[in-house]
């Protein structure tokens, strides 16, 4: 019997998505949870106190192919095959206890040794093991953020990117909430606004007034990074566990689009390769805007989400006002 311990995942949250997406790649294996708060339901297949010896565990689960086991810190007595810290700050500290430290730590980089000696234990292709890393938060690869600034809010009025939310400009909430998650940050906007994001790497649209794809070419030329993932400056909540499921299905895509309701795409919540920027700016350059005609041209992955709600959108001064009354609401994007 194979083990993956996930430590540091917030208590609230019954089955991380980690957690589930790792279950979803290896055929045979079970979730469990362990801890103070063992009784609850959700998608575990046990539950046990916190305390609970690992040879009652392993006895009571020992025709398993591999346990995932949702955790405050790894079991006395288990030496995990894999072990997964997501770094929810109070806990922190058991990512380095013993019996070793965290193979795969949200917000750290994933090397390539750690990932074959993983694969090893667990008897799984570095491949499977490399989207492990992704949905644990640590990167095999580095990620450019890319924020669209560029648009001119005409149904909102105000700028988007500088709307107030608890003191602070929404790009910047943005921008701090993408935090471990990405390696840097690339704002793509007009010349207008180029000198309004101190601190951050900006790339100006060439030509203005293209709608978001340009800001995608734009954000692309100027990623150092092969890998990017594009958000609109219309969207308060960064949803760093939806983020972490795209990436996971980046190798072998050049792009990876979330859907939340059939029939429904959020390109601008999406993962893209540079190798993106010819055939983009091919479609600029003959008139096409839409950033769906990029797809057919390129290997597209549309990732079907319909455990997850949608992302809440600021397109109105109506959507502000609800957002930050606290009455958050996912908004229908226009076909982009």
């Amino acid at each position: 019997m194979k083990t993956i311990v996930i430590t540091g995942g917030r208590p609230e949250d019954a089955g991380s998505a980690c957690a589930r997406g790792i279950r979803s790649l290896v055929e045979g294996s079970a979730l469990l949870a362990i801890g103070k708060d063992a009784g609850r339901t959700g998608p575990h297949e046990a539950f046990y106190p916190a305390g609970t010896p690992w040879s009652v565990i392993e006895s009571e689960n020992g025709k398993r192919g591999l346990l995932i086991i949702e955790s405050d810190d790894c079991p006395a007595g288990l030496v995990p095959d894999c072990l997964v810290h997501l770094g929810s700050g109070a806990r922190a500290a058991s990512a380095d206890s013993p019996p070793r430290k965290a193979d795969f730590h949200s917000g750290r980089a994933a090397d390539a040794g750690t990932i074959e000696r993983c694969a090893g234990r667990l008897g799984l292709g570095a491949a499977t093991v490399r989207r492990i890393a992704w949905l644990s938060g640590s990167r095999p690869e580095p990620v450019t953020a890319i924020v669209l600034t560029g648009g001119k809010s005409s149904r909102l009025g105000p700028d988007k990117a500088f709307l107030d939310f608890g003191g602070e400009r929404l790009v910047d909430r943005i921008t701090r909430r993408l935090g471990e998650s990405v390696d840097g940050i690339v704002i793509a906007t007009s010349a207008d606004k180029a000198g309004l994001f101190p601190g951050h790497k900006v790339a100006v649209d060439e030509i203005p007034d293209q709608g978001p794809l340009r800001g995608i070419v734009s954000g692309l030329a100027r990623s150092e990074t092969r890998l990017n993932f594009v958000i609109a400056c219309d969207m308060p909540d960064v949803d760093t566990g939806t983020l972490r499921e795209l990436l996971s299905w980046s190798e072998g895509f050049d792009a990876v689009v979330p859907s939340f309701r059939e029939g429904e795409r959020e390109p601008l919540f999406a993962v893209y390769r540079k190798t993106l920027l010819d055939p983009a700016l091919g479609l600029l350059e003959r008139g096409e805007r839409r950033v769906a005609s990029l797809y057919p041209l390129c290997r597209t992955k549309i990732l079907f989400l319909p455990r997850n709600p949608g992302l809440a959108n600021i397109n109105t001064r109506d959507d502000y006002e609800n957002y930050i009354g606290g009455k958050k609401r996912t908004a229908r994007r226009d076909p982009i």
